[in-house]
């Protein structure tokens, strides 16, 4: 649960909400009464109202608890906009009549709370749901804000849990969303009635260690495609110098300085090679660790860093391929009127082939795409996944370089257009797949391959 989310603190200033919303008055022998109530069922405390306080308390209370809403100020009614399936109360009869509390209050207050309900919380459960407001504060405090929490309290157990999950996931049920919660704890009978909790309320819950792994619980939500970034790096790179070369050698050289096809024909073009080196890229990493291995003689030794990196970003690198093959594919369709095929009726075969082969490459591509989530390939056997993502994806590459052959061999003889011997990008571009096709031909011969084999299972 993000910080900057909530709406009530213990302490200080009160927020936006608080200070710009009207609340409808409760009366006073409605709040005393309803205390009579808390005590039936099991007894849960959920200490601040804010938006993620009040979806917990809404999906605890339709889990059949007996929930207990603390508020600072309890006399104030609810936010206008923002009812509540219960009445609140004070902190301190909310924690008194539960085991188990929910603190759901921004991590600047905590200290003030410790140091006020501190003696109340001994032997209860305490669960931490807040996150950092931001990494740098996280750096600097050297340790989770559930284990400041622990330190702080002692006598209670600490638990970090639900702070992965939005306030919006929570209280709407998204169907679709993640619903897998990790939950830390040194206790663990503590943990395990926590996990209970999660579990009752429609989330799968998920053993997440000691309290100490609450660091790396609090610093997930900072994470920003994490693994992405040297792919998007490589992508720009190779889109910006396939760029720099078609201006230069059709638009300076060829053209004399004529950009008028260069903001979509000849951006099309550069997104196209680009896609197909990125996706040769993707199966050049595996055909690369094979042969690293059989030079190696071993399949035990680790992989050098720059080829592990590899390895991992082939997914992102794919991504990102298939992204550029779909802006590729409309453009091209945007621009299939301009050009003219002769006085023959209907498309060429060459240009047609190459169109098919197109078709079925981006076909494939989408399948790949498609498998590479994780709720796809969860239903789908080892067998059938490595089919897809191994097999398929080498056919896939075969019919793409096939319809960069198809559609551009023409061009390609026509040598007298190399202005200062500079071939068209489209030679350079299809190298690194014809590369990897090569590899894997010749890593799929018979000895080659038996003693690959032999290697990764033997030594």
């Amino acid at each position: 649960m993000s910080s900057d989310i909530m709406a009530t603190e213990i302490s200080g200033e009160k927020t936006s909400q608080t200070d710009s919303t009207d609340y409808i008055a409760v009366d006073t022998k409605l709040q005393d009464a309803s205390r009579d109530t808390l005590l039936a069922g099991y007894s849960i405390a959920v200490l601040g109202s804010g938006w993620f306080g009040r979806a917990l308390v809404k999906r605890l209370n339709d889990a059949g608890y007996a929930v207990h809403l603390g508020r600072r100020n309890p006399q104030l009614g609810n936010p206008i906009g923002f009812d509540l399936p219960v009445l609140a109360t004070s902190y301190n009869d909310a924690v008194e009549c539960a085991r188990v509390i929910f603190l759901a209050i921004p991590p600047q207050a905590h200290p003030e709370f410790v140091q006020t309900y501190g003696p109340l919380l001994q032997g209860k459960i305490v669960v931490d749901v807040s996150n950092p407001r931001s990494e740098a504060e996280l750096k600097k405090l050297g340790r989770s804000l559930a284990e400041t929490l622990a330190m702080g309290l002692p006598s209670a157990q600490i638990v970090k849990a639900l702070n992965t999950v939005s306030a919006y996931h929570l209280e709407n049920q998204i169907r679709g969303a993640n619903t897998h919660v990790p939950v830390c704890c040194d206790h663990v009978e503590a943990q395990r009635e926590v996990m209970n909790i999660v579990r009752s309320i429609g989330h799968t819950p998920v053993d997440g260690g000691s309290l100490r792994m609450s660091r790396a619980l609090e610093r997930e939500n900072f994470r920003l495609f994490s693994g992405w970034w040297g792919s998007v790096v490589f992508a720009s790179i190779v889109l910006g110098v396939g760029l720099l070369y078609v201006c230069i050698r059709t638009h300076i050289l060829l053209q004399k300085g004529n950009f008028d096809g260069l903001p979509l024909e000849s951006t099309n073009q550069v997104v196209g090679c680009t896609a197909i080196v990125l996706l040769a890229s993707v199966n050049l990493a595996g055909v690369v660790a094979n042969v690293w291995q059989l030079v190696h003689r071993t399949a035990r030794r680790s992989f050098p860093a720059w080829l592990a990196n590899w390895l991992n970003a082939r997914k992102s690198l794919g991504i990102l391929a298939i992204f550029m093959i779909l802006f590729h594919a409309i453009a091209s369709l945007v621009m299939i009127p301009q050009f003219d095929h002769g006085t023959e009726p209907g498309i060429p075969a060459r240009i047609g082939a190459s169109l098919l082969t197109a078709i079925i490459a981006t076909l494939f591509y989408i399948v790949l795409a498609a498998t590479s989530f994780p709720a796809v390939a969860a239903s789908m056997s080892w067998a059938e996944w490595r089919f897809i993502q191994s097999g398929l994806g080498w056919w896939a590459l075969g019919f793409a370089v096939l319809h960069i052959i198809l559609m551009r061999l023409a061009p390609w003889q026509e040598t007298q257009r190399y202005p200062h011997h500079m071939p068209p990008l489209s030679i350079l571009a299809v190298i690194p797949a014809m590369l990897a096709l090569f590899l894997k031909i010749v890593l799929s011969l018979p000895p080659v391959s038996n003693y690959l084999t032999y290697i990764q299972n033997c030594r």
